[in-house]
C-alpha cells in the first residue's frame, strides 16, 4: 500500500531585532529531515514529501549547504498559518502529516471569550520569523484550527505535532554561548477574538457560561515543555529535539509514544530539571500507537557507502558489530549487498547489485541479514492451545527481518526464551528455565511485542562484543575502581565520598546495597607509565538490567588518552553538571518477582581512532512489575591481506553485579 509522509519542517534562528536569537532551529530541522529520509526509504512503500520554513543565520549557510541544498519559504505568519497547511491538506486516508516548530515561543493576552480556560489570562504562541516586525505570533487555539481545518471530513489521517519551543509566560531568560532558552517576552498586545484565525469558519464552540473553546481533532502533540516552563537550547541545538531523535535512532521508533516520551523526558531531565516534555492526545489510546502510526517498520541504523576506485566500502565494521557474511541494503534502492571482509571499522562489500550504483555518488546502507548467533525464542506449550493467537503473532514475525532474534517452532526444538501467554491475553517473553519471571513489560500489540524481543537479542549481542589485540592489551592501561558503598549519597556529596580504591578489569565487580544505602563506583582509565602505547582513544559502554544500552559515560571529545596525561574518567550529566561517581540502583519493580540482584556490564574500547560508540546505543525497556544475558565472543580474526584499511582495537570487559 503505497503512503505518504507530508512533512512541514519549521527552523528560525534569524529573529530580527530579538534580545535573543537561536542558533540551533534550522540545524534541528536539518537533523530531523535527515533522520525522516533515512527512515521512510526504510520502509516498503512510504513516500517523503517535506517542505522548509526556515530563517536561517548567516552561519547556517554551509550547513544548508552541505546537508539541505533545497528551496525553503520564510516562516512568516501569513506562510506558516497558509503554505505550511495548504501541504498537509494533501494527505489521504494512511497518510501521515507532520508539523514540526523549532523556534521561540511566546505568550498573548487572552480575548475574554477565553479567560474561562486561562487562569493566567494568557494564550500560548508560536512566534513567527515577522511577528516582532508587521505581523503577529501563531497563536495556540489558531493552530488548532489550522488542524481542524487540514483533517476535517477526512478518515484514517494520521497526524502528529511535534513543537520545540517554550510554552512559558514567564519573562526570566538567561543565554549564554552554549544555552538558551526558546522564549520570546509578550508583546502585550491583545488580539480581539473577531481576528483569530478560524473566527466565523463554524470552528469555535460556545460554552454555557458564554465562553469559547476550539474543538479537538485527532492527533498527537509532542511539545518540548510544559505550559509555565522553558525550552533549552543548548551548544546549537535543542536540547529536546537532540534527544527525541536520539530516542527514535536508538529503538524508539518500536515503542509506544507513551513509551517514547517517556524515554525522552527522563533523557531531558538528566540535563535539566526544570524542562519536562510533555504529550498530549484527544484520544487516550493513540497514546499506545508507535511513532508515525500503524504500519511502520523501526528505524535501523545507516552507514556510509561509496565507491574507492576499486571497491565499494561500508563505513563500519566489526567495532560496530558488523560481521563478514551479513547483508546489507543501499537506502532508496532495491539493491542488497554481502559483506565480504568486515574491517576493524570499514567493510568490503559484494554483490550484482552494486553495479547499478553511481561510483560518484555518496549512499547509506542498513543490516537487513546479521550474520551471528541470535538469541532463540519459541512458543509456550500453554500458547500453542490457541493457535490463531500464535498465527497473530507468527505474521507479525515475518513482517520485518529480524536481525537478532530466531524464532523455534520445529518440535523437540529447545529455545533459550519463550513466548507466553497473560491472563488478560497479552504477550511476554521469559527465560526458559525461569518460566515466572517476564523480561520486559507486558503487551498486546505482536509487533512492538517483536521489536522488544529484538531489543533484547541485540542486548545480548552487545554483551558478547569481544576483541583481543596485539597493540592494545590488558597491561598497557590502569583501570582504576572505587566502589562506594554503606553511605549515604545526596545531589551535594555524590562526586566528595570517598571508597575503596582497587585496580584491574576483573572479570566481575560485586556492589552490595548496605542498610538502606545504594551503592556507586568510580571507574577511569589511563595509559601506563611503562606502556608502549604513546597515544590511543577510549570509549565506554555500559549495559543496564533492563536491556538498555549508554554509550556516552566518555564525552567523544574526552576520549583522548596520553601516556603520562590524566586519566579519563567514567560519567554521566545529571542536569548541567557532570558527575563521575556511577550510583547504582536496583529498581523496585523488581521486588515484586523477588529479584534482589541485577547484572550489568562496563565495556571499554580502545582504540587507534576516534570511536562512535552511538550506534549501541539502546533505551531501556520497562518493567512488567526485569533483567540478564548470556555470553559469547565475536569478531573474526583474519590473516589474509585485507581490502579495508585497517583499525587496532580492543575490549575490556567487567561484569557489574548488584545485590540488595
Amino acid at each position: 500500500m503505497a503512503r505518504t509522509l507530508f512533512a512541514t519542517l519549521v527552523g528560525i534562528n534569524a529573529y530580527p531585532g530579538s534580545k535573543n536569537p537561536l542558533n540551533g532551529c534550522v540545524r534541528d530541522v536539518v537533523e530531523l529531515n535527515r533522520f525522516l529520509t533515512s527512515f521512510c526509504q526504510q520502509q516498503e512503500s512510504l513516500d517523503y514529501q517535506p517542505v522548509y520554513f526556515l530563517a536561517p543565520n548567516p552561519a547556517d549557510k554551509f550547513l544548508l549547504e552541505r546537508d539541505l541544498p533545497v528551496s525553503y519559504d520564510e516562516p512568516t505568519f501569513a506562510n506558516l498559518s497558509g503554505k505550511a497547511f495548504a501541504h498537509l491538506k494533501q494527505a489521504k486516508r494512511d497518510d501521515i502529516c507532520l508539523f514540526y516548530f523549532s523556534g521561540h515561543g511566546s505568550q498573548v493576552p487572552a480575548p475574554p471569550e477565553f479567560l474561562q480556560s486561562k487562569p493566567d489570562g494568557m494564550n500560548e504562541t508560536l512566534v513567527c520569523v515577522d511577528s516582532r516586525n508587521g505581523a503577529r505570533d501563531l497563536i495556540d487555539k489558531e493552530l488548532a484550527y489550522l488542524i481542524w481545518d487540514t483533517l476535517r471530513e477526512k478518515e484514517g489521517v494520521h497526524c502528529l505535532l511535534i513543537v520545540d519551543s517554550c510554552h512559558s509566560g514567564n519573562n526570566f531568560r538567561e543565554e549564554s554561548d552554549q544555552v538558551k532558552y526558546r522564549h520570546e517576552s509578550p508583546t502585550g498586545e491583545s488580539v480581539p477574538f473577531s481576528q483569530y484565525l478560524g473566527y466565523g469558519q463554524n470552528f469555535y464552540v460556545q460554552k454555557p457560561d458564554g465562553s469559547y473553546e476550539p474543538p479537538v481533532v485527532r492527533y498527537i502533540h509532542l511539545a518540548a515543555a510544559a505550559a509555565h516552563e522553558k525550552a533549552l537550547e543548548i551548544n546549537g541545538a535543542g536540547l529536546f529535539t537532540s534527544r527525541l531523535l536520539d530516542t527514535l535512532k536508538t529503538g524508539g521508533t518500536a515503542f509506544s509514544y507513551r513509551e517514547l516520551m517517556q524515554a525522552v523526558q527522563a533523557s531531558v531531565r538528566n540535563r535539566t530539571v526544570n524542562q519536562n516534555p510533555v504529550q498530549f492526545s484527544r484520544v487516550v489510546e493513540d497514546q499506545d500507537m508507535t511513532f508515525l502510526g500503524t504500519g511502520i517498520k523501526p528505524y535501523r541504523p545507516t552507514y556510509e557507502l561509496r565507491y574507492n576506485g576499486q571497491h565499494w566500502i561500508l563505513y563500519g565494521g566489526e567495532i560496530d558489530g558488523l560481521l563478514s557474511t551479513s547483508v546489507v541494503r543501499v537506502e532508496g534502492t532495491e539493491v542488497r549487498a554481502t559483506i565480504e571482509e568486515a574491517g576493524g571499522n570499514q567493510s568490503l562489500l559484494s554483490g550484482e547489485g552494486l553495479g547499478a550504483l553511481e561510483v560518484s555518488r555518496a549512499y547509506r546502507a542498513y543490516v537487513v541479514g546479521r550474520a551471528g548467533r541470535k538469541i532463540q525464542a519459541g512458543f509456550s506449550i500453554a500458547l500453542k492451545k490457541y493457535p490463531e493467537i500464535v498465527a497473530q503473532l507468527k505474521s507479525a514475525w515475518g513482517e520485518t527481518q529480524r536481525l537478532y532474534t530466531d524464532l523455534l517452532e520445529a518440535e523437540g526444538s529447545s529455545p533459550g526464551y519463550l513466548v507466553r501467554l497473560t491472563r488478560d491475553n497479552a504477550f511476554v517473553l521469559t527465560h526458559a528455565n525461569n518460566p515466572n519471571y517476564p523480561l520486559f513489560k507486558r503487551t498486546h500489540d505482536p509487533k512492538l511485542f517483536w521489536e522488544q524481543v529484538e531489543a533484547v537479542g541485540r542486548w545480548v549481542s552487545i554483551s558478547e562484543l569481544r576483541q583481543e589485540s596485539d597493540v592494545f592489551r590488558e597491561e598497557d592501561f590502569v583501570f582504576t575502581w572505587e566502589i562506594i558503598e554503606g553511605q549515604e549519597l545526596d545531589e551535594v556529596n555524590l562526586d566528595a565520598v570517598r571508597g575503596d580504591k582497587e585496580t584491574g578489569m576483573v572479570s566481575e565487580k560485586v556492589l552490595r546495597y548496605k542498610g538502606r544505602f545504594q551503592p556507586a563506583f568510580r571507574l577511569s582509565i589511563s595509559l601506563h607509565p611503562q606502556s608502549r602505547i604513546k597515544e590511543c582513544f577510549a570509549g565506554a559502554l555500559y549495559l543496564q538490567s533492563k536491556y538498555g544500552v549508554m554509550s556516552n559515560l566518555i564525552e567523544g571529545d574526552d576520549q583522548l588518552l596520553v601516556r603520562g596525561g590524566p586519566p579519563i574518567s567514567l560519567g554521566y550529566y545529571e542536569g548541567a553538571r557532570r558527575r563521575s561517581t556511577l550510583p547504582i540502583t536496583i529498581d523496585p519493580d523488581y521486588k515484586a518477582w523477588n529479584i534482589h540482584e541485577i547484572v550489568e556490564y562496563v565495556k571499554i574500547v580502545v582504540s587507534s581512532r576516534q570511536l562512535d560508540l552511538s550506534r549501541y546505543e539502546q533505551q531501556d525497556l520497562m518493567l512488567d512489575n526485569d533483567p540478564r544475558g548470556d555470553l559469547r565472543s565475536v569478531g573474526l580474526e583474519r590473516k589474509r591481506a585485507s581490502a579495508v584499511s585497517g583499525l587496532d582495537w580492543a575490549v575490556f570487559t567487567a561484569r557489574v553485579r548488584t545485590v540488595k
